[in-house]
């Protein structure tokens, strides 16, 4: 009965310390495994050249086109603009590389100094973000954000 006694502890122990030493556990990553958006384009700059919105709010001032790429298909895509200015009004709007096509646009009658669209990326080409002014009260500087969900 002893030697029986004696295996089973042996074998208990030794199946037991995979466990005991953290072998083998399934790792969380940290942080509960949320992802935070990737930056596609990031910028803070003056509005200096043309409008090249397709359909620009009436009076439109200056503008400014910077491109980005999506990564991947099928993901959701959210561009900003903020104006330094509170009475600035920018609109936004994403274009095909060509700026024939637009695929997602703030309107042409902005109330806020931030403009924002959200869409679902079909390509991983290049696409335009053009950005415009559409009050006399033109901001030095406005920060542009494109950023694509995980």
């Amino acid at each position: 009965m002893c030697k029986r006694r004696v295996i089973f502890y042996a074998l208990t122990a030794i199946l037991a310390s995979p466990i005991l030493w953290g072998v083998n556990c399934p790792q969380t990553g940290g942080g509960g495994g949320v992802q935070p958006p990737q930056t596609l384009l990031q910028n803070n700059l003056a509005l200096t050249g043309p409008c090249s919105i397709i359909t620009p709010c009436p009076g439109v001032g200056p503008g400014t086109a910077q491109n980005f790429s999506p990564t991947q298909v099928g993901k959701s895509i959210t561009a900003t603009v903020t104006a330094s200015l509170s009475n600035s009004r920018p609109i936004i709007e994403v274009q095909d590389l060509n700026g024939a096509v637009s695929i997602a646009s703030s309107g042409i009658n902005p109330t806020t100094n931030t403009a924002e669209v959200t869409f679902t990326s079909t390509s991983t080409g290049v696409l335009i973000l053009a950005v415009c002014e559409c009050s006399a009260n033109l901001s030095p500087s406005y920060d542009i954000m494109v950023t694509q969900a995980p």
